[in-house]
């Protein structure tokens, strides 16, 4: 009976915020703690259709016909956070510490064109790449504040980024020699921006590893450097209550302070694979040989620089729309646009501004169980998640898992794929 009593008291309570609030983001819980984590990978080449077959076959030719113009484009990240947020409808605050990393690559379409079709003897094919490395730590202070039909969010955050890559210049160049044999040299002219000095992780002109850097990064003072060297952004939105079914609202993220990188290490990395003339091999009895060389580093130079970095400018509208005037069926939608390292050395009009659009529908039973399904394309990559809530007040847990690409079709096929995790605590 107390059970009961107690689970009633708690669906109670939980009505009353909910139909107490008409926001686009509601909050379920006066108070709560939570961890949130994801992780995810993606590439615009192959859908899980293509892979998941008896007899795998790769045609090169094919692959490369189905590219896009700008070639393949693979991603992986991951973002962890930890919070606290006390909400009491009309105004409420909340801190919150966040990690991000993002490692991505492109390729042009020469490479599959090469390894379908091949090249004459004497001939090179030559494929261009580019990179990018980006890993912040950040901490926030949420605001909000409801005045009528208006409510207003902001949240100031300080953050730095631990290690900032740009995309270098990088080719790879393969040779059909005039003997048989084939040669594959990746080159690339690299600069690594970093909060720290990592010419000890690159002593002799050897990488000791990611080892190195992260033992540098754990001999650094991080409340002094993020104090110091930190730049500082804003979140925010204003939303409108049109009416108990239907809210407007505006969102934007402005970078106002870049952060400040001290250290640069700038130098050419290449990687060697020879594979010996086929026939030779054929002829000899064995099997085919091959060999590699590298990773190999030259001209490695450390030196003090004074690098800005400022995160990605946003804005945009947003529109919540609940049909029955509740919150147990939610439709939400937002689109705007996005521009990366706006103000910094590496921006670029090109290829650094770009639209971003997501578009949702939630649905609450009982106020126990929730599902989502979203549609999205956030950081130049297109999600399609579903995902699933279980609150039962004092504790919520929820879970997602999406299928992500840069590639709008190949998005619904698994090509790349997010996982998602939180777990909230409050009341």
């Amino acid at each position: 009976m107390e059970t009961k009593k107690l689970f009633l008291v708690a669906l109670a309570s939980v009505c009353m915020m909910s139909s107490a609030v008409a926001e686009i983001h509601t909050q379920k819980r006066y108070v709560e703690v939570g961890v949130d984590l994801s992780l995810a990978a993606m590439q615009n080449a192959f859908a899980i259709t293509d892979i998941m077959v008896k007899d795998l076959v790769i045609d090169f030719t094919k692959l490369a016909n189905d590219l896009p113009s700008y070639g393949l484009v693979a991603n992986v990240g991951f973002d962890a956070k930890t919070y606290f947020n006390v909400d009491f409808n009309k105004w409420g605050f909340g801190v919150f510490a966040q990690t991000t990393g993002n490692f991505s690559l492109g390729m042009s379409k020469d490479i599959f064109t090469f390894l379908g079709e091949g090249i004459k003897i004497g001939d090179s094919s030559v494929t261009s790449v580019n990179m990018g490395l980006e890993t912040y730590a950040e901490v926030g202070v949420p605001i909000k504040a409801k005045i009528g039909k208006i409510t207003v969010r902001a949240t100031p955050s300080l953050y730095v980024p631990l290690v900032y890559v740009p995309q270098p210049n990088a080719t790879i160049t393969v040779n059909n020699n005039d003997d048989g044999s084939i040669e594959a040299v990746a080159s690339a002219d690299f600069a690594l921006y970093s909060l720290v000095d990592l010419s000890s992780a690159f002593a002799g002109g050897t990488f000791s590893g990611v080892e190195g850097i992260l033992n540098q990064l754990q001999s650094m003072d991080i409340p002094s450097t993020i104090y110091s060297k930190g730049g500082i952004d804003l979140n925010a939105t204003v939303e409108y209550a049109l009416n108990q079914g239907l809210d407007l609202g505006v969102y934007t993220h402005i970078p106002i302070k870049p952060a400040h990188l001290d250290y640069k290490t700038s130098g050419n990395v290449t990687f060697t694979a020879s594979v010996n003339p086929l026939l030779n091999s054929l002829l000899g009895g064995g099997s085919l040989s091959y060999s590699f060389d590298g990773p190999t580093f030259s001209g490695i130079q450390c030196s003090t620089v004074d690098y800005a970095v400022n995160r990605p400018f946003r804005l945009g509208a947003e529109v919540a729309w609940r049909p029955f005037s509740k919150n147990w069926f939610t439709l939400t939608g937002s689109a705007g646009i996005a521009a990366t390292n706006p103000f910094g050395a590496d921006f670029d009009w090109a290829t650094s501004l770009y639209p971003e659009y997501s578009v949702s529908a939630d649905v609450t039973l009982v106020y126990v169980f929730g599902f989502n399904a979203t549609s999205s394309y956030i950081n130049h990559m297109f999600t399609q998640s579903l995902g699933f809530k279980l609150n039962l007040r004092l504790l919520e847990l929820d879970i997602s898992i999406a299928s992500s690409s840069a590639d709008f079709l190949k998005s619904w096929t698994l090509a790349g794929a997010t996982a998602y995790a939180g777990v909230k605590f409050g009341f």
